[in-house]
């Protein structure tokens, strides 16, 4: 190995301890953590692991920063232009990404980015898609919500019970809780080991309580369900069953 090849790689490694020590200090700084980075990113021949650059996208994604989510956002942008130079993001560097765009309110960067991973080659789980799900219900794109989700299943995703919950509560939220109903009819039986949980029981009689002219007499043959399937009723549901039976 050439004697300057040699060099790079043990300056390469010595500054992926350093970051690996900072992220896990727990006071590493917004500016510092850039800068490293960006040092990361120069070095020759960019002999650094993509495991180097997920730490510190990482930990940038924890701060407390207000400007958190856009600078991880930032960074990619110049880690994947920096893809052929040797440095490829991985699924998890997607999965990072993809949750600050949510979080930023940003569905359509949310897009480009699962566009960007779809083209890398990675593998896109049911994390990614329930990204999108989430940030479409947030921005009350309801219909395109349950696109996404349907598409989960085309390409061999599993949707979790977060996901469930995630879309149920959306349809709820924004008057279709007879939609949400259906959704719940499709995890028995096609949900693998996902079952309602007590969200679940509360987004939907929630939603059915808040119609017009109120769906009482649905939302108190789910409670029975819930007793019947051992999930423990709260303090909302015995309220509720105390409503209904002294009518």
């Amino acid at each position: 190995m050439p004697p300057n090849m040699f060099n790079a790689l043990a300056i390469t490694s010595q500054l992926e301890k350093l970051v690996k020590e900072r992220c896990r200090s727990g006071n590493l700084q917004l500016e510092e953590a850039v800068s490293l980075f960006n040092r990361l990113l120069q070095g020759e021949k960019n002999n650094s692991s993509i495991d180097s650059f997920n730490y510190l996208l990482i930990s940038i994604s924890r701060m407390k920063h207000p400007n958190r989510y856009p600078t991880v956002v930032s960074l990619f942008d110049h880690l994947y232009k920096a893809r052929v130079a040797g440095v490829s993001p991985t699924t998890q560097t997607f999965g990072v990404v993809m949750d600050c765009c949510r979080r930023m309110g940003r569905v359509d960067l949310q897009f480009v980015v699962f566009a960007q991973l779809f083209r890398s080659g990675c593998v896109i789980d049911s994390i990614k898609f329930g990204s999108l799900i989430k940030g479409l219900c947030v921005e009350k794109r309801i219909g395109d919500a349950a696109k996404m989700f349907d598409k989960m299943s085309l390409m061999g995703c599993i949707p979790s019970l977060i996901i469930y919950n995630t879309l149920i509560d959306g349809l709820c939220s924004n008057g279709n809780t007879k939609l949400g109903l259906q959704i719940v009819e499709r995890m028995a039986t096609e949900g693998g080991n996902c079952k309602p949980d007590v969200f679940t029981y509360n987004t939907l009689i929630n939603g059915l309580c808040k119609e017009k002219n109120g769906d009482f007499g649905t939302a108190f043959k789910l409670l029975d369900e819930m007793v019947v399937k051992g999930v423990v009723p709260n303090v909302v549901h015995i309220i509720l069953s105390s409503l209904v039976s002294a009518d």
